[in-house]
């Protein structure tokens, strides 16, 4: 399986850096869309030139369910905004969370 890991298509620093840029409208857009829901974004940090294979969106998704499973254990509500696992850049998934304290937060700011 290791030697697996890194097997994929290669992605240049060009396609890094869009993708860094799409990912920072992205959090933008769902920010402006839903002032009083907190954004996640979640994405690896991956070494070398291989930033998505069949393991690598394994491990992912495996982290992912165990994060949701811990929201929904201290009943904190949550959505997938938007999910970009096929991504040759490497997987990342938007959540909205429903935060009373994002909530709390906004109206006195108001």
């Amino acid at each position: 399986m290791v030697s697996k890991v890194f097997e994929g298509t290669n992605v240049e620093i060009p396609a890094v850096l869009a993708n860094r840029d799409r990912r920072v409208a992205t959090q933008a857009k769902l920010l402006r869309e839903h002032p009083s829901q907190v954004v996640v974004a979640c994405k690896l940090n991956i070494p070398g030139p291989v930033k998505n294979s069949a393991a690598i969106q394994a491990f992912f998704t495996a982290g992912l369910a165990r994060l949701e499973d811990q929201w929904l254990a201290c009943g904190q509500p949550f959505e997938i905004a938007t999910s970009w696992e096929d991504a040759p850049t490497g997987p990342e998934r938007f959540y909205l969370l429903y935060s009373y304290i994002a909530l709390y937060s906004y109206i006195a700011l108001a």
